[in-house]
């Protein structure tokens, strides 16, 4: 297989993709001195993303032949930006000829292939146009369009409200080429996998028994049909259901290779009969390459059902920052009627958690900056209620005077009774002195009739 490596250097992130003449005729093809349209994809798993690229004569050097794109000069770090792998010197550029377009991917020192590429550029040479006899993964007889496809299971985690389906969201939010569930302590591998159920036959008089497909098996289905294409099984609250009871046999199948299928095959009848065909019941379930599994899980629910380290170890686990974006749409909403904003009210309470004892994983008990919605900051009873409620019962519940007056308020019902029929600042009377930054000579207000109330 005719393969172009190039090794990565310190410049190549900022320095505009060249070639030689050489390497030029001996791989892309054509003459160079006439610009020619390339279509270069990325090895990508999430996007399939497909550049147009021109190659050029570079100006002043009559053996260099320079990479451009209809938006302007296309550098090395533009074409893997939606790669998941690092653009680090020490690394492997390795484009691919296959029929219809290029593809390019970035090999690392870890990979399996790294050796085998880096021997064959010999004397540490910068570029290198060969024949990969090693490598079958791509076969210019191979039907199957889908080889270029790295299904994943990636594992979002992070504190309540950090944006981990948002960033669901960002891979996949196609209907069309997903599933997604949620799993709860009620939820069984029949729900997930299938289970043969009773229906009415078509005759419309007697009773069959039928296997009725789960997600699992319908995405498999799915992917099976259509090889070229990525599929996603969206799981979101793993750990609120009995994940290693619900996966069960599934389980061996969450081991990848380098292709992004199921290393190991499972005998399960029901599903193979769905996926592969009624005379193929014996065949190997396996995920295919083309079906990524994506999760998420609070680590502020992690008493709820563990996760083992077997079971994550199978998983990419991806935290989920909890900062405040430059683009976030309601930091600066201040809460109710007081001078204190979301972003100011959410970052003191979640310092004050941390700081309070940071040996007892505390911080998995901070406030998500997507832990309540803008409209909660307007509505009189809605913030009390999600989010005092939330810190007096489950993130302060053995300290709770480190954030509230506790001296004053009691019990959770002054504090709220406290907050609701007051107004302004003197709100924040319920929390500990000194929490928030508060100006003296800020006009605090005696408490209202009637406490203010949201929609019902």
């Amino acid at each position: 297989m005719l393969v172009y490596l190039k090794n990565v250097t310190n410049n190549d992130t900022k320095k505009q993709i060249e070639t030689t003449a050489e390497a030029y005729q001996n791989f892309f093809g054509g003459d160079p001195n006439e610009a020619s349209g390339i279509k270069v994809k990325i090895k990508e798993a999430y996007s399939g993303q497909v550049a147009d690229v021109i190659v050029s004569k570079a100006a002043g050097n009559a053996n260099s032949y320079r990479f451009s794109s209809e938006r302007g000069t296309l550098t090395l770090s533009k074409l893997v930006l939606y790669s998941d792998k690092s653009f680090a010197a020490g690394n492997i550029i390795k484009m691919t000829k296959m029929r219809e377009y290029f593809l390019l991917e970035i090999v690392e020192p870890q990979d399996s292939e790294f050796e085998t590429l880096a021997a064959m550029m010999k004397n540490k040479q910068a570029t290198i146009v060969c024949v990969d006899d090693n490598d079958e993964q791509y076969s210019e007889d191979d039907e199957d369009l889908n080889k270029d496809l790295r299904g994943k299971n990636i594992l979002f985690y992070g504190v309540p409200g950090s944006g981990k389906s948002h960033a669901v969201d960002k891979i996949c939010n196609d209907n069309s080429v997903m599933e997604r569930i949620v799993f709860h302590p009620e939820y069984t591998y029949s729900d997930f996998v299938g289970q043969i159920l009773p229906q009415i036959a078509e005759d419309g008089k007697t009773i069959e028994y039928k296997f009725v497909e789960g997600p699992f098996t319908r995405i498999i289905k799915k992917a099976k049909k259509e090889k070229n294409k990525m599929f996603y099984l969206i799981i979101e609250e793993i750990n609120r259901g009995n994940a290693p009871a619900i996966f069960g046999d599934i389980f061996q199948l969450l081991d990848r290779n380098d292709l992004g299928e199921s290393k190991y095959g499972i005998k399960n009848i029901d599903i193979a009969k769905s996926v592969y065909g009624e005379d193929k019941a014996l065949e190997d379930v396996v995920i295919p390459n083309n079906v990524t599994i994506l999760a998420t899980m609070n680590t502020s629910d992690q008493n709820v059902f563990t996760l083992d380290t077997a079971f994550q170890r199978r998983w990419e686990m991806r935290q989920i920052p909890n900062i405040f974006s430059p683009d976030h749409e309601f930091a600066n909403t201040t809460i109710l009627d007081t001078t204190i904003t979301w972003k100011e009210f959410n970052e003191t309470v979640n310092n004050r958690i941390v700081s309070n004892n940071p040996m007892a994983s505390t911080e998995d008990k901070r406030l998500g900056t997507y832990f309540i919605k803008e409209e909660d900051l307007k509505t009189g009873n809605n913030f009390p209620e999600k989010v005092i409620k939330y810190l007096w019962d489950d993130a302060v519940k053995f300290s709770r005077d480190i954030i509230f007056n506790e001296k004053d308020y009691s019990t959770l019902e002054l504090v709220i009774d406290k907050f609701e029929k007051s107004a302004r600042n003197e709100r924040l009377k319920v929390f500990a002195e000194g929490l928030f930054n508060i100006r003296e000579d800020t006009d605090y207000t005696t408490e209202i009739d009637e406490p203010i109330k949201g929609d019902l």
